[in-house]
């Protein structure tokens, strides 16, 4: 079994939606599948379920789709602030169509302007090159592939707690927070011995050595409360 992380640019419905709306991504949560759309001998993709940054992007991507004439039967169910729970038809793009042919895509798949980003699992070797080889064939501009080891994958599926705690910390710092425990690791204040003092740190924000301190202990400890249970 092999894992890969592929970025790549090709002509998709979603991707051109998303690049109307500047710096708007998107993700892709879950497809339905392929089938062939009412009379049409087409291949046609349920999707259903995409997330956004915030409900203006998401709302203007939406607007997007349903002006662009590539997608039918447009419905949404529910929408919050971050994310749309949508259903809609659209026709299938030809690197789509390769799976489940040449391994299965693992949503979501993320959609920005400048890509789309895919994490594939292919059954073995094979079916990787075979995969590359149909992208070299259809001439998609791939801009980025890197192998993710299964062993990691199924850590990382294991220790879903200690993501989601670690990843809450960006949002339960401050902006000061960070910037200031950022400033102090690059200029060495922790290393033994300190490449920085803490009197530096103070005099590069314009507050006192204490305010400093407290600010830096503030940050460390909420790092340190959601790593050290894991540790």
């Amino acid at each position: 079994m092999i894992i890969e992380f592929i970025e790549f640019l090709h002509e998709c419905p979603h991707l051109n939606a998303v690049r109307s709306n500047n710096e708007s991504e998107i993700l892709v949560i879950s497809s339905k599948g392929l089938k062939k759309f009412k009379t049409n001998d087409l291949l046609e993709e349920v999707i259903s379920v995409i997330m956004s940054d915030n409900i203006n992007s998401l709302h203007n991507i939406i607007k997007e789709m349903n002006n662009s004439g590539f997608f039918t039967d447009l419905t949404i169910w529910h929408k919050s602030d971050k994310l749309c729970e949508v259903t809609y038809y659209l026709k299938a793009t030809k690197v789509r169509t390769s799976f489940p042919d040449f391994g299965y895509i693992l949503y979501p798949v993320k959609v920005a302007s400048d890509a789309e980003r895919w994490i594939v699992l292919f059954p073995d070797i094979k079916f990787r090159k075979d995969f590359l080889e149909k992208l070299d064939e259809l001439q998609i501009e791939l801009i980025k592939r890197r192998t993710i080891f299964s062993e990691i994958f199924i850590e990382l599926f294991e220790n879903l707690d200690f993501i989601t705690e670690t990843l809450k910390i960006r949002h339960e710092l401050s902006g000061s927070q960070k910037e200031i425990i950022k400033f102090a690791y690059n200029q060495g204040f922790f290393e033994i011995p300190k490449k920085t003092s803490i009197k530096d740190i103070a005099r590069k924000y314009g507050i006192s050595e204490s305010a400093a301190i407290r600010k830096l202990k503030r940050a460390e400890k909420k790092l340190l409360s959601k790593i050290l249970k894991y540790i």
